[in-house]
Parts: C-alpha cells; sequence; structure tokens
C-alpha cells in the first residue's frame, strides 16, 4: 500500500531483518540495533502519547474515507512513524506545524514514547511442539532514504537509529536505487506486497522519502476448524450488491456490544492483542462510524 502524505512515502504493510544488509544503489548511513526480546514488551508508554496517537489516527483516517463503495487499508501509526522521522529533521514552521499535527509539545518525550512503544509491537515468537503450535509475530520497520547531494547530520541518524529504530541511507533514487529499495521494503514484508521498482514514485528530483512497514502474523486465540469453513453471500453497502466468498465459523466465548448504530466483536490474538470487527446497523454506513469521534472512541474503550 502506498500513500503520498506531506512529500512523505509512507508504506503501510512489515518485517524487520535482524542484522545490516546492503542494498542496491543505497550506502547505509547508520546501524540498527533492533529490539533483541522475542516475547511481547511491557515498556511504559504514557497516556498522552496514546492520545495523541488515537487523535491523529481519527483525523488521518476520517479525511482518507470518504467512499463507503471503497475498500481501504491504512496504518494510522505508519503515518505517526513516518511524519515523527520528519518532525525529527524540520525546523520553523514547518516543525510547528508537524508538531501540532502529532501532538508534540515536547520532541524528547516523543522520542522515549516512541522508542518504548516499538519495543512493545516486536516480537516474534512461538509455543508448542511439531505441528501443534500457536506463533505470534509483530515487527515494523522504518526507512529514511536521503538524495547524495543532501548533507545528514550524525545528531539525527544516531536519534533515528537510537529512538526510533530507522534505518538511513544516501541514494541517488536512479534506477538501481529503486531496485534496491524495492529490495528493502519486501525484505521487511517478507516477501508479502512484492514490491517492484515500477511500483515506486522516487525520481532523481526526490529529496527524501520515508517508509515505514508492518508485518504481523499471529494465531487466534481460539482458532478455527478449516473443515467449518463453507461458502455464503456477502452483501455490500454499494447499492445491496452480493459477492460470493469463503467464511469460517466457529462457536467461542468473545467480548460483544451491540449499539444503536453498530455491533462489535473483538477475537483475541496469541501475541496478547485482539482484533476488533465492527459491523454497522441496518440503515448505517461505515462512514456513519468512521466519522463520529463518540463512536470511535466507545469501539476502542
Amino acid at each position: 500500500l502506498g500513500t503520498a502524505l506531506v512529500g512523505v512515502i509512507v508504506v503501510a504493510v512489515v518485517v524487520m531483518s535482524a542484522s545490516p544488509k546492503d542494498y542496491l544503489g543505497l550506502e547505509a548511513l547508520n546501524a540498527v540495533n533492533y529490539p533483541q526480546s522475542r516475547s511481547v514488551n511491557d515498556a511504559e508508554v504514557s497516556a498522552a502519547h496514546i492520545t495523541h496517537i488515537r487523535d491523529f489516527a481519527f483525523e488521518t483516517t476520517q479525511g482518507l474515507y470518504n467512499d463507503d463503495t471503497a475498500n481501504l487499508v491504512y496504518s494510522p501509526i505508519s503515518a505517526y512513524y513516518a511524519l515523527s522521522l520528519l518532525l525529527e529533521a524540520a525546523r520553523g514552521n514547518t516543525y510547528d506545524e508537524l508538531a501540532a499535527s502529532l501532538g508534540v509539545s515536547d520532541i524528547q518525550s516523543l522520542r522515549t514514547d516512541s522508542q518504548n512503544l516499538y519495543q512493545n509491537l516486536y516480537y516474534d515468537f512461538k509455543e508448542g511442539i511439531g505441528d501443534n503450535y500457536k506463533y505470534a509475530t509483530a515487527k515494523i520497520a522504518n526507512g529514511v532514504f536521503v538524495n547524495n547531494e543532501a548533507t545528514v547530520k550524525q545528531t539525527y541518524l544516531d536519534t533515528l537509529a537510537t529512538q526510533y529504530y530507522a534505518e538511513v541511507f544516501h541514494t541517488a533514487f536512479d534506477a538501481d536505487a529503486k531496485k534496491g529499495i524495492a529490495e528493502w521494503l519486501n525484505d521487511k514484508t517478507n516477501d508479502f506486497l512484492d514490491v517492484v521498482p515500477e511500483d515506486l514514485t522516487v525520481d532523481s528530483e526526490t529529496l527524501y522519502a520515508l517508509y515505514n512497514t508492518i508485518y504481523m502474523k499471529e494465531s487466534w486465540v481460539k482458532g478455527f476448524d478449516e473443515e467449518s469453513t463453507r461458502p455464503g453471500t456477502f452483501t455490500t453497502t454499494d447499492g445491496g450488491a452480493t459477492q460470493s466468498g469463503d467464511f469460517m465459523h466457529g462457536l467461542q466465548s468473545a467480548p460483544y456490544f451491540t449499539h444503536d448504530e453498530y455491533e462489535s466483536l473483538s477475537l483475541g490474538l496469541f501475541g496478547g492483542g485482539h482484533i476488533t470487527f465492527v459491523l454497522p446497523q441496518t440503515g448505517y454506513l461505515p462512514s456513519d462510524i468512521i466519522q463520529n469521534n463518540g463512536l470511535l472512541n466507545q469501539i476502542l474503550d
């Protein structure tokens, strides 16, 4: 998924390679020591930081989601991390406007919270024997690519490596560099996206490009029996159009909530998180939920 955002390229979807690697057309300017723990961490993240990310998520999602007939996959935390990297390089009015958008009043607090949140969202482990096991993988990668003609301060390189786990590269943004960037993206997403150079919009005039990727693959706390999967009919909001698809079926206890505008259900993941599914009630559209901060806060709470 690619989204241009204030001159920043955000690729939302991830993995991280634990060791540095050479990429065609890219010169690494710093080295990142990724978290070594493979279990879920519980580093302290301030309530203010969580609130700022939530507010940012609401505002940007509401701006992006303007068509109830379209599919949208968007990662607010990806955009927040990418713009935080840009904030670290900004000065003057640009800095002030970015800081306001991110809710940042203290850059040092942003650095500490970003580092701790990253550690909490980076894990890879499994439990079980043979084919009978459960797994949890969640990884984030930050990449900053800077034109060879630009000078990069060492303090910036050090801050990005230690506080944001961000790799920084010099590049000419030429044909070789596009191959290298595509390889970097594929590395960080376990080749899930199959990015090719033609997918990238950078060129020799590009000064600065940022990418954030997220890769997540986890077992359910209670999985679905494959033999219970069967075809069904799905009705969309596009004039009541229908299409067929495979539906998973299962019976389990799970947090469920019903409201006048929607109903929601949360299913647990092996890594300790959960996925919440939200279904608008009859007569309501997804946008009726997304454009209502009160309902979004209620769902997340």
